[in-house]
């Protein structure tokens, strides 16, 4: 987006007094995606900003975009084996999930809330906005300095190295089972590391919340994946799935406690969720069985909180990190929503 165009983008979202506030604005962006890119900028108070600046055709692009998929996900519905994916449903959420994305004043909620959530929490936290000067489409956020998660190697110092994927681990696993409000586009780009320690999470377009009542049905299936439990996963899996058309119960059962036979003679801590999650998810698709929408969110979130902590620290075990949550949240957890069905006895 050429600086014209941002210029023109300040100077309709602010009026003369707030854009006079941002005394410089570097022309080079700092960061770009589809939606908006981010430059540097300072107040006139001193202080250094981010100013994240939605695109002008952002949203003419998405809805195209989304015209397409839409028309592609209700052509493959029709084929049986595409069905089971649920495309149509897919995209409407994926749609909606965009939507949220250009009202930047849902993503400053989304910052003020997660911040909320870590205010007591040592070594986390989100950046602070700028509250007057957000919009629909501009943030103006505290400048952070730090390493980007996808260059876990810049961090040289061991001991920085394991306390940061001790907090990040610690910190997705509290959003996962304590708050059930979790950042849904958490790769490593929108994590930084600072060099004190401090783990900042940035760019809140998507999150997830875990509605109150699946959130028992989410910790007893966490469980059986981490206590190697293939009857419980499976029952877990097929109770809950939007669509299930598995013809052999008893076949998918068995696919599923074989699987899981193959880490009983591993220690806790030799066991990678990613393989186990990712193997579960390749029986589910053989046997028919959708996931629960939810279950792959907070899946996700827990491989990131593995993948980032195994490049900081390969001795990190994001499941023993787990336990104590789930005995927190095993106590606290309302009665869980019922099963949509229950296996064929």
């Amino acid at each position: 987006m050429p600086f014209e165009t941002v210029e023109g983008v300040l100077r309709t979202e602010l009026t003369d007094g707030e854009r006079a506030r941002l005394v410089e604005v570097e022309p080079a962006p700092i960061a770009a995606a589809s939606v908006a890119q981010v430059h540097e900028a300072r107040l006139d108070s001193g202080e250094r900003v981010a100013l994240k600046v939605q695109r002008p055709e952002a949203r003419a692009q998405i809805e195209r975009d989304l015209a397409i998929l839409g028309v592609g996900a209700r052509m493959l519905d029709v084929i049986p084996s595409f069905h089971l994916l649920a495309l149509p449903g897919a995209v409407e959420r994926f749609g909606d999930a965009l939507a949220n994305q250009l009202d930047f004043r849902l993503e400053a909620a989304n910052n003020r809330r997660l911040g909320e959530n870590f205010a007591g929490v040592k070594g986390v936290r989100v950046p602070d906005l700028y509250e007057e000067l957000c919009t629909e489409r501009l943030l103006v956020m505290e400048f952070i300095d730090g390493t980007k998660a996808t260059h876990p190697e810049r961090v040289k110092e061991r001991k920085a190295r394991r306390r940061l994927a001790a907090r990040g681990g610690e910190a997705i696993l509290k959003m996962v089972f304590e708050d059930g409000f979790v950042h849904a586009d958490m790769h490593p780009g929108n994590i930084l590391l600072q060099d004190d320690g401090t783990l900042v999470f940035i760019d809140l377009g998507m999150v997830a919340e875990i509605p109150s009542d699946m959130m028992r049905p989410w910790i007893e299936t966490f469980q059986a994946l981490g206590s190697n439990d293939g009857v419980a996963a499976a029952r877990l899996f097929y109770a809950y799935a939007p669509f299930a058309a598995t013809r052999d119960y008893a076949a998918y059962e068995r696919d599923t406690v074989a699987f899981f036979d193959r880490f009983a003679d591993k220690k806790l801590g030799e066991v990678e969720v990613s393989e186990v999650v990712g193997g579960m998810m390749n029986i589910l698709r053989r046997h028919r069985i959708q996931v629960e929408p939810i279950f792959t969110v907070v899946n996700l979130g827990v491989l990131v909180a593995e993948g980032l902590g195994k490049q900081l620290d390969p001795d990190i075990d994001i499941v023993q990190m787990a336990l104590p949550y789930l005995a927190q949240c095993v106590a606290k957890a309302p009665e869980g929503r019922p099963p949509r069905r229950e296996p064929p006895v």
